[in-house]
């Protein structure tokens, strides 16, 4: 009743939560505030950075309002088919950051990954089942040597601008910081899928879809100025 009675009211300010997902990087809500404040002043942005267990465990809480996260069937919250509604808007394309360090191949391969200090997440981050994956099937005797376990995509964006040794991060993060050099295609491509994620029933459903379409057209804009 409240939100209902703050819609009706456009000098009332409505907050949205906003999580994301900590390998997505919090810097990409950036463009997405700016065009808000242009466009609805009234609609204002909490934005957390988060890791997946707590993403999920503050959306079933209803602290988030909506999420961008990478998909994947185990890293959503239990009923998500039945209370949450997801939407795609992009996928992200993973590559090698190492601007300190010159891969023998272009694209780079598992195998030459691994040779060089890999920098990776924490023990307990969602993301590092996706890196465990992707190198199944690499020569069992080829083991990686883990120069840094590192919370944040910046940080290791920061630490291989500074030592030798590698990531895999989204291309999409480091365009955004301005790495214009120093990463590189892999052989064997890894792409996430980049999603939005947010309950139906929530009281600020509204708002949400503004956002969420908003989200989608901006993206679908950037796709079919590429293609042009």
């Amino acid at each position: 009743i409240v939100y209902e009675m703050q819609t009706t009211d456009e000098t009332q300010p409505i907050e949205l939560n906003v999580g994301i997902l900590r390998t997505l990087g919090d810097i990409q809500m950036n463009r997405h505030i700016a065009h808000f404040r242009q466009t609805n002043k009234n609609l204002r942005f909490n934005v957390f950075d988060l890791e997946t267990d707590q993403i999920n465990r503050a959306l079933r809480d209803d602290r988030l309002d909506v999420v961008s996260t990478y998909f994947a069937e185990d890293s959503m919250p239990e009923g998500t088919a039945e209370e949450f509604e997801s939407a795609h808007f992009c996928w992200d394309n993973l590559v090698y950051y190492a601007p300190l360090l010159q891969p023998a191949g272009i694209p780079v391969t598992r195998e030459e990954i691994l040779k060089e200090p890999l920098v990776i997440y924490p023990k307990n981050y969602f993301m590092n089942k996706t890196f465990r994956r992707y190198f199944q099937g690499v020569d069992a005797g080829v083991k990686p040597v883990v120069s840094a376990r590192l919370s944040t995509p910046y940080a290791m964006v920061y630490y291989c601008q500074q030592n030798e040794a590698g990531a895999l991060l989204p291309e999409r993060l480091l365009r955004t910081l301005g790495c214009q050099d120093g990463w590189y295609e892999l052989a064997e491509p890894l792409r996430a899928d980049a999603c939005l994620l947010y309950k139906k029933n929530s009281p600020k459903i509204r708002q949400i879809r503004a956002y969420v379409n908003y989200v989608l057209e901006s993206f679908a804009a950037e796709q079919d100025n590429q293609k042009e």
